[in-house]
């Protein structure tokens, strides 16, 4: 017990000082948080354009040990969320969810979201997660039907919602288009299994079974898990993994937050209601295998909105969709692989339609935060919840 009451005193000292820094050295109007340094590729691409236009702009990530940006061009503070109400600034910035940042970011005039995911607003996530942002930054069209009807809903008055795009595609945009890619020579086909968190998801419940099976048939195998899996109750599945496989020299397990390179290099990626299923589809052009896992369903309400969520919508627009059965999984991949390049253009359309300002979100994004900035500037007395 003493040993806990030392850490967390060691954990408050070391936020004081991080407050202090911040108090010093930031003078900061522009504040991006992170609730954890993963969450930091979201917002990445918005916060160096607000950079580079002479914007102050400071990063405050929550739960990091080391710095992300070592070059020094962006002041970085690491803290507790709990510090976000002690901060001074104008705009506040983050892709993380949850009420916790929204409620303690009081602060400043704006307070904006910006999407951590393509999927919807509405059932992945829990009731109630966006209703402190008094501005949302929508990635595609049904982002931005959704708010609205969350709104509505909600009773929700004033937010503004904008136009503005998908921050991470702008990294995975660029790798692609300048010809950033990871190939293999060999001819062997490559495969990706990139489960969501859901309950059921494809990891824990053929995971181990499409593994086994792609190998024995010749493919190299990449497991690309979300990221939450690194944590303990996750860690368990993944030491399976590496206990049965990972003397294969065709297997590999992908941490997400330390690369990306198996979308670039694989030839099929399967998975189940995961976000990044639409990254690889609109990012490579190329169709997805779904297995019909049960849904992630985190707001039991979802359907009030009366919006179908675009990661059950899509699925067969930009892909197909099979049982979570083995036999059904090993002709999907076989199909897909044969003829899937026929879903090419109907992938670059819904791509138009779902992602705004394809690798332009950093630049569309700093415009908004910079005008944003400019009437906080000719507005000096404001209080929060006050029409925007």
């Amino acid at each position: 017990m003493r040993r806990l009451r030392i850490g967390y005193l060691m954990e408050v000292i070391k936020d004081i000082w991080q407050y202090l820094r911040y108090l010093v050295n930031s003078r900061a109007e522009i504040l991006f948080f992170c609730s954890g340094p993963i969450d930091e590729i979201w917002i990445r691409t918005a916060l160096k354009q607000c950079l580079s236009r002479g914007l102050k702009c400071a990063l405050v990530i929550a739960g990091a040990k080391k710095k992300l940006y070592l070059e020094g061009d962006v002041p970085e503070f690491h803290m507790n969320g709990r510090m976000l109400r002690f901060l001074p600034f104008k705009v506040f910035v983050t892709a993380s969810n949850g009420p916790m940042p929204a409620c303690m970011a009081k602060g400043g005039r704006y307070v904006i979201n910006m999407p951590h995911s393509l999927i919807s607003l509405h059932m992945a996530f829990p009731e109630g997660t966006f209703d402190g942002f008094n501005v949302f930054f929508a990635a595609g069209e049904h982002h931005v039907a959704e708010i609205n009807a969350i709104d509505r809903h909600r009773g929700i008055n004033n937010r503004q919602v904008v136009p503005v795009g998908y921050g991470k595609m702008d990294l995975l945009w660029h790798d692609t288009t300048d010809g950033r890619r990871v190939t293999k020579d060999d001819g062997t086909k490559h495969i990706v299994i990139a489960p969501s968190l859901g309950k059921g998801n494809i990891l824990e419940s053929v995971g181990v079974e499409i593994t086994a099976r792609m190998l024995e048939q010749g493919y190299r195998v990449t497991v690309r898990p979300h990221p939450a899996f690194y944590e303990p109750h996750g860690q368990v599945i993944l030491d399976n993994f590496t206990r049965q496989f990972g003397s294969n020299e065709s297997f590999t397990l992908e941490d997400p937050s330390v690369s990306s390179a198996s979308l670039f290099a694989c030839d099929l990626l399967i998975s189940d209601y995961s976000g990044i299923a639409m990254e690889y589809a609109f990012l490579r052009e190329r169709p997805v295998l779904y297995v019909n896992v049960p849904r992630k369903v985190l707001n039991n309400n979802w359907d009030i909105v009366g919006l179908t969520p675009l990661e059950v919508l899509i699925r067969d627009k930009i892909g197909k969709v099979v049982p979570p059965q083995v036999e059904a999984i090993v002709e999907g991949v076989t199909f897909l692989l044969e003829q899937g390049y026929v879903m090419r253009d109907q992938i670059v359309e819904l791509r138009g339609k779902y992602i705004f300002n394809i690798g332009r979100c950093g630049e569309i994004a700093a415009d908004e935060i910079e005008q944003m900035l400019h009437k906080v500037r000719a507005h000096n007395k404001y209080r929060f919840g006050e029409p925007v």
